[in-house]
């Protein structure tokens, strides 16, 4: 393992030097649009008098977007308790 003195070493000139692992950002993206493009669709359809549809549009994105966030950000994570052995 690597030792970093500081947020922002002068020599970093890699992915992670913006404090943010592509993973992360991956992760902020998915989010956003997750949210965003849902809403915005919802709202639209609202307005044109299907708000029925407008529900289903929303809750199938959003959850698409949890099930994604979950996939890409969460899953490889390793969170589990280290055995001594």
């Amino acid at each position: 393992m690597t030792e970093r003195h500081g947020a922002h070493d002068a020599t970093d000139g890699d992915a992670e030097s913006s404090g943010l692992s592509e993973r992360a950002k991956v992760g902020l993206a998915l989010a956003a649009f997750g949210v965003v493009v849902p809403g915005v669709l919802d709202f639209f359809l609202t307005r044109a008098g299907a708000p029925g549809l407008g529900v289903i549009v929303w809750t199938v994105g959003f959850g698409s977007a949890v099930v994604a966030l979950w996939y890409v950000v969460l899953r490889p994570l390793d969170i589990g308790a280290e055995t001594e052995g």
